[in-house]
């Protein structure tokens, strides 16, 4: 039969491996020499903290030259690595075959403690939080739901659309165009006028003057002209108060809501 030992770590802290005896069963497939250096490979991994490999290598171990010490690493890998019940099924594999085992009280223990954390609940998994609703009736106390801070403009939602400025775009170019019907009216007036003056005009001395139509021609175009500019001067005015009254502004709910 052949034999050997292997030191792994020291049964204390946090995780121990066992130093075993590799005993052959006899099968002509067994392999000491491979299961040795899967034993060392093994024992090499789980020292520097790779568990899952140092869990295949144990495993390959076991296969090569079957041995209760493979078990024990395996049940021991399997336990870093957070899998209590594949490390309980290990550790009782290994007390089934080793029962003698001086570990067995030790052994006994980690299964009852790995048995309560297979079986404590894990904690339920809070819901999601409720979605902050918004609305202008109730907006003060759905802002009560979050803390002071997290809301914003854009959290209260889009600002409500102020009221349409096509008509101030409409009267703008009213304005403009009576102003300048106005001014086209009245140059042409003046001009009129000084053709009267500078040709019936000078005859008035002679008791003909200028022919009464002509007179109330001009008069009427002065009219106009008055009638133009006041219209022009009317439609600014309301053009100014359409513009202030729809310029952008402040919406009231979305000031209530910044902090």
């Amino acid at each position: 039969m052949i034999t050997f030992r292997a030191p792994l770590l020291a049964v204390s802290g946090l995780a121990a491996l066992i130093a075993g005896t590799l005993a052959a069963p006899g099968a002509a497939e067994a392999d000491p020499v491979k299961a040795t250096a899967h034993f060392e490979r093994g024992t090499r991994l789980y020292q520097v903290g790779e568990y899952a490999q140092a869990l295949e290598a144990f495993k390959a171990g076991h296969l090569e030259e079957p041995d209760p010490s493979f078990l024990f690493n395996i049940a021991q890998a399997h336990r870093q690595l957070g899998h209590p019940r594949e490390a309980i099924t290990f550790y009782r594999r290994f007390l089934s075959l080793d029962p003698a085992t001086p570990m067995r009280a030790d052994v006994e223990r980690r299964i009852r403690d790995l048995e309560a954390e297979a079986n404590r609940p894990s904690a339920p998994i809070p819901p999601p939080p409720r979605p902050l609703a918004f609305s202008p009736a109730a907006g003060h106390a759905e802002s009560k739901a979050a803390p002071a801070g997290d809301l914003s403009r854009r959290d209260a939602g889009p600002a409500p659309e102020g009221p349409s400025r096509w008509p101030v775009w409409v009267g703008g170019a009213l304005t403009v165009g009576l102003a300048g019907a106005a001014t086209a009216v009245s140059l042409t007036t003046r001009a009129r006028y000084e053709d009267l003056a500078t040709s019936c005009g000078k005859r008035s001395a002679h008791g003909t003057g200028c022919p009464v139509s002509d007179v109330d021609r001009i008069q009427t175009r002065a009219r106009i002209v008055n009638g133009l500019w006041g219209l022009t001067a009317l439609s600014a005015v309301v053009t100014g108060v359409g513009f202030y009254l729809t310029s952008p502004g402040e919406p009231a709910a979305a000031v209530a809501f910044r902090f």
